[in-house]
């Protein structure tokens, strides 16, 4: 298990080279290094002076970036932070697709069927064919596929309940139907576990609808919660994973289990959940 670090300059403006013991391999703007280092870095004051670390790990073995394959469908796992397509020229980060190709050895020509945010993690569904991407792709659009989301919002929520509530498309120049619908799985001290279903793939809809009900995501820094809540062992990333994907004309249910740290977060809230109910008793 690896994760990736992004280098950034030093105060000075100047480009620092990591320590060469600590990388497993050296690129332009980014490292990967063992997981248990990560843990070491995110903590010091090392890595606030010279790295951005992602708090995702970039899980090395093609079976963990790989949930599944049905001929030409292929299923991956996206971590954290890491781009579906690539981006600009002057970033050197991989994405998805590079990965796909460089670690799963999938074809040139894979590309995404839908789009997943940069810091959400999850199911993520790509293609060599376009006649299946094509497909998919108007399936998604007509809703007949099933997405389900898992998010930790500040405070405590309904134990269901449905937004609706129009978002502006910068691209179009106005306001589209944007639905949301949400359940309640588990709620803690200060926050709450969603089960979340979007109706409509409106960019950022999710963050933004829960934000606009004064539940904002954990950890999202863009569509902000009204004010500062500290939670124990919080993972420093947006708290949003694509976790399950139902494709009613190939018959196919996919799920993707949460990543290691937002995975320890939660038994944690959970522990002391319970120890806590214990000590009332």
């Amino acid at each position: 298990m690896y994760a990736i670090i992004i280098e950034l300059a030093p105060g000075n403006g100047r480009r620092t080279s990591p320590p060469r013991s600590l990388v497993r391999c050296v690129s332009y703007d980014y490292v990967i290094v063992p997981w248990s280092i990560f843990l070491f870095l995110r903590t010091s004051s090392f890595e606030r002076r010279f790295f951005y670390a992602l708090t995702t790990p970039l899980l090395m073995q093609p079976h963990d970036l790989l949930i599944a394959k049905h001929d030409d469908l292929w299923v991956l796992d996206k971590p954290y932070n890491i781009p579906v397509h690539p981006g600009s020229k002057r970033v050197t980060t991989p994405d998805l697709m590079t990965l796909a190709r460089d670690i799963l050895g999938a074809p040139a020509d894979i590309a995404p069927i839908h789009r997943l945010d940069k810091h959400t993690s999850g199911l993520v569904l790509c293609s060599p064919n376009p006649e299946l991407r094509s497909q998919l792709g108007q399936e998604l659009a007509d809703h007949a596929i099933e997405k389900t989301y898992l998010a930790m919002v500040y405070g405590h929520t309904h134990k269901k309940g449905s937004i609706q509530l129009p978002l502006f498309d910068q691209r179009r120049k106005k306001k589209l139907e944007a639905i949301t619908r949400y359940k309640r799985l588990h709620t803690f001290g200060s926050c709450t576990l969603l089960e979340v279903q979007i109706e409509t793939g409106r960019k950022h809809q999710i963050r933004r609808h829960l934000q606009s009900i004064k539940h904002a995501i954990v950890g999202d820094t863009r569509y902000r919660h009204h004010r500062r809540i500290k939670l124990p062992a919080f993972p420093n990333r947006l708290w949003l994973h694509a976790h399950k994907l139902t494709i009613p004309s190939l018959s196919l249910t996919l799920t993707c289990e949460l990543p290691p740290e937002l995975q320890e977060q939660l038994d944690l809230l959970i522990s002391l959940r319970e120890s806590n109910h214990a000590e009332e008793e």
